[in-house]
């Protein structure tokens, strides 16, 4: 469950690019803002259709607008 996840890692600390997880057909997943050591950003991801496998083009957008401003 990625708002579980979210939830448990910003409890530690963890700061993401988004407020609430993005959403895509059958796709559920959020990304951190980048590790301020290593300047690497993780995802969380979960597919809600067993079907779906990659990539959805508009939250892959939304990370790179919200990374250019970093």
């Amino acid at each position: 469950d990625v708002e579980e996840t979210m939830a448990q890692f910003a409890a530690r600390g963890t700061k993401f690019l988004s407020d609430e997880p993005l959403t895509c057909e059958g796709l559920v997943q959020v990304f951190t803002r980048p590790c301020p050591m290593t300047n690497m950003i993780f995802e969380f991801i979960c597919y809600t259709n067993a079907e779906r496998r990659g990539f959805c083009a508009d939250n892959v957008k939304d990370l790179m607008l919200a990374t250019d401003e970093l």
